[in-house]
């Protein structure tokens, strides 16, 4: 009878890696400043997404506070809250 050998597998746990990476979000902040117009034109501009979505995010602003308009890499998040605020928006990133 031939003799078994144990082996130790290891499973590296890549998806919460890659949930990580992908947990960056860029928070838009109320203020007394921007019009509605602005904020819209700026979330289109910056963060390309659509007139509806934009209006949507906007409206949460307003009534919440803040919004989270967009998640993914540290890196294009930094870039999009640093763009909306070169457009005047108050936005910041979070993990």
């Amino acid at each position: 009878m031939a003799k078994m050998e144990s082996a130790t597998i290891t499973i590296s746990d890549t998806s919460s890696k890659t949930e990580k990476a992908l947990n960056w979000k860029v928070i838009v902040w109320n203020d007394d400043v921007n019009t509605f117009e602005h904020v819209i034109a700026s979330l289109m501009k910056v963060i390309k997404c659509d007139k509806e979505k934009a209006e949507k995010y906007t409206l949460q602003v307003h009534k919440e506070g803040c919004s989270v308009v967009w998640s993914g890499h540290k890196e294009y998040a930094e870039a999009k809250a640093f763009h909306l605020c070169n457009e005047g928006i108050n936005a910041s990133i979070e993990h």
